[in-house]
């Protein structure tokens, strides 16, 4: 006579077949993962400075790798401004984070890449939309070269979201602030930082511009923006759409304000 406790587990009918567990995939963290942000911005940078280097002998030199002047100034000061040095950092940065966070190597799946992809373009939307609502696309800062808009837009959420939006939130977190304290602060300074480098408060370069309250909230907004999408879904997608931003502006984006 059969125990009454094996009953649910063989059934009249013999054993059930066991269930797999279903493995749970978080997106987000797949997008922040350092080979995917590897495999998409490397092979973009290196297009980018090679179209800069193509097309710099009429409008700057060929070794004035950091386009925005800020970020030229800050190169020029820590001896930075050669040409390859943001891919270069982004390479050997992802490496590190790669190896003392003990990812695996793994490709990432064509899947992963399309998703970046689409999500970058999914916020390009949302930011031309602030620009639009603002009617603050200005195109005239930049220059007329695809590599340097798209390069402008690694070489910015480089310094912008990964060293200073990153940087505020290690901070935070030592600090031992909890998260809706230190996600809003560190966002909002990282934010406000970002627009204020472009005027003359904060940039002294002859390029900056001048500050204006419209503008700086803007900027502001996108900067907050592109922070958010930092936080969800990593380097890659934030400077997908910022690169198309800057992208869309080149073709001429704002003559439809």
């Amino acid at each position: 006579m059969a125990n009454d406790d094996t009953r649910g587990v063989t059934g009249a009918d013999g054993p059930k077949p066991s269930v797999a567990p279903v493995m749970y995939v978080n997106t987000n963290d797949a997008l922040r993962a350092p080979l995917t942000v590897l495999a998409l911005l490397v092979p973009i940078g290196l297009l980018a400075e090679l179209l800069r280097a193509a097309g710099s002998a009429a409008r700057e030199p060929v070794r004035q790798t950091l386009s925005d002047p800020l970020l030229t100034s800050l190169g020029q000061f820590f001896s930075l401004d050669r040409p390859w040095l943001a891919v270069a950092l982004l390479a050997v940065g992802g490496l590190i984070v790669h190896v003392a966070g003990r990812y695996s190597w793994k490709p990432p799946a064509l899947r992963i890449l399309a998703l970046a992809f689409v999500w970058g373009f999914i916020w390009l939307v949302v930011r031309v939309a602030i620009g639009l609502a603002s009617r603050q696309l200005h195109p005239d800062g930049l220059l007329g070269d695809g590599g340097l808009v798209v390069a402008g837009a690694l070489q910015e959420e480089l310094l912008f979201r990964a060293v200073i939006l990153g940087g505020l939130l290690v901070m935070f977190g030592v600090l031992d602030m909890v998260d809706w304290v230190r996600y809003p602060l560190a966002l909002g300074l990282s934010a406000a930082f970002f627009s204020l480098a472009h005027t003359g408060i904060v940039n002294h370069h002859p390029g900056a511009e001048v500050f204006a309250w419209p503008t700086f909230i803007e900027r502001a907004l996108a900067g907050a923006l592109y922070g958010y999408v930092f936080i969800r879904q990593g380097l890659a997608v934030c400077t997908l759409a910022h690169a198309g931003y800057n992208v869309a502006l080149l073709m001429g984006l704002s003559r439809y304000v």
